[in-house]
């Protein structure tokens, strides 16, 4: 076999399938510590009431409104994005992916909800989720990124 064959068999088989491997085994180990972490400080936050009601369900008094923000970019990994192709050929879902939705989800929320006890807020109200795809290619969906924006109205108590 010519030298140049063996290289292109490394550069577009071999190489992607190690990478794939590692992937598929150092990605679940990052995603439990984020999930720990999510945990850990939804629980710093637990106290304060968020929701999509346009009045305050908690009595505080007068109230200052403030706007807050919180976002997250979500993206898939080397072996959810092997699994995405796969998954384009033959049709179906992939529960990984909804996973890192869910996740990106929690994430921004939890930012708002930060920001929001910062300013020392009673309560995040009128809160909205906005979901967005991100891209770089031209014909490319974007299936697996995207980011999530969420933005609330926090009281704070004059």
């Amino acid at each position: 076999m010519p030298w140049w064959a063996s290289l292109i068999i490394w550069l577009f088989v071999i190489i992607p399938l190690v990478g794939v491997a590692i992937a598929a085994v150092v990605a679940p180990i990052l995603e439990r510590r984020h999930l720990v972490d999510l945990g850990e400080r939804e629980a710093a936050v637990e106290g304060m009431t968020v929701h999509d009601l346009s009045s305050a369900v908690v009595e505080a008094g007068p109230v200052h409104p403030q706007m807050v923000t919180g976002s997250a970019v979500m993206g898939v990994d080397w072996w959810k994005g092997f699994m995405l192709f796969l998954v384009n050929i033959v049709g179906g879902d992939v529960p990984s992916v909804d996973r890192v939705t869910t996740r990106a989800r929690r994430e921004a929320i939890l930012r708002m909800t930060e920001e929001a006890s910062a300013l020392g807020a009673v309560e995040v109200v009128n809160t909205r989720i906005e979901t967005s795809t991100i891209t770089n290619r031209k014909g490319n969906s974007g299936k697996g990124s995207g980011e999530i924006l969420v933005h609330g109205t926090a009281l704070v108590p004059r």
